[in-house]
């Protein structure tokens, strides 16, 4: 398949499949034994059972489910990811990338089909500049040439192949600051992550030991008597620490305009 209508189709399964009801089921050994019915039926039914709890209120529902022969559950690869937010997010893209594409036709020009690739970044808050491709030695001294040489077995655990400083970074910032915010890395051009705040914690919320990371008094933010004792997320410290934690590969940090949560 060449790659334009392979695009295209793989956005067409994305925005017309049932991914609230129904599990894909991927057939990966069809030329030498194909999904039957009864295997079919079976995904299925298992699939529905994975969504139960989640109706009942027990759980969070996965918002797709990807089965196989050999995993009828997809369990493998749709328990825990993707989130909620992100999947929309997927399939709010594959819509507009789909129109695009549509209206270009067969003839479509080399700079339309770069429109669709493009990035993005106006439903976002807050943008991470990085430091990436040949800048990247130079401004992050230990990732360097020399980390890449053979190395003695007893230091093999710090040898650097198939390092990936973004997903690293985003790594660390969804662990320290997933329940504020969501973080998306720009993995093929390497040099952004993008930031989307949460609404739910945007609000005021009792202090609590579980709420006192990266909040401050609402009482100091011009709240009335009533919230005494409230917080509200410190964005302004949190964006600070986003850097910190970046070390040398965060070149710059953009507060986009119409961000919800930094005034």
């Amino acid at each position: 398949v060449a790659p334009l209508p392979g695009l295209a189709r793989f956005l067409r399964l994305l925005t017309t499949f049932d991914w609230d009801s129904t599990a894909l089921v991927v057939d990966t050994a069809f030329d030498s034994n194909p999904v039957t019915d009864d295997v079919y039926r079976e995904c299925q039914d298992l699939a529905d059972a994975a969504r139960t709890p989640a109706k009942a209120g027990s759980g969070v529902s996965p918002p797709l489910c990807l089965s196989t022969p050999a995993d009828k559950a997809g369990t493998a690869w749709t328990r825990d990811t993707p989130a909620g937010p992100p999947w929309k997010r997927c399939l709010a893209l594959a819509h507009r990338a789909l129109a695009q594409l549509e209206s270009a036709g067969p003839l479509a020009h080399e700079k339309q089909i770069k429109r669709v690739m493009r990035r993005v970044t106006v439903d976002f808050d807050a943008l991470l500049w990085l430091h990436a491709g040949p800048d990247m030695p130079r401004h992050c001294p230990t990732l360097s040439a020399g980390d890449f040489k053979n190395m003695k077995q007893q230091n093999q655990e710090s040898l650097l192949l198939g390092l990936s400083p973004i997903q690293r970074l985003v790594s660390e910032l969804r662990r320290r600051f997933g329940r504020f915010a969501l973080f998306w890395a720009d993995e093929f051009k390497g040099d952004c992550v993008a930031v989307l705040w949460k609404p739910a914690e945007a609000v005021e919320h009792p202090l609590s030991v579980q709420r006192a990371g990266a909040t401050f008094p609402l009482a100091i933010a011009g709240g009335d008597g009533q919230a005494r004792g409230a917080v509200i997320p410190d964005v302004v410290s949190m964006l600070r620490e986003f850097r910190e934690v970046g070390g040398d590969i965060v070149r710059d940090i953009e507060v986009l305009a119409g961000a919800r949560v930094v005034g």
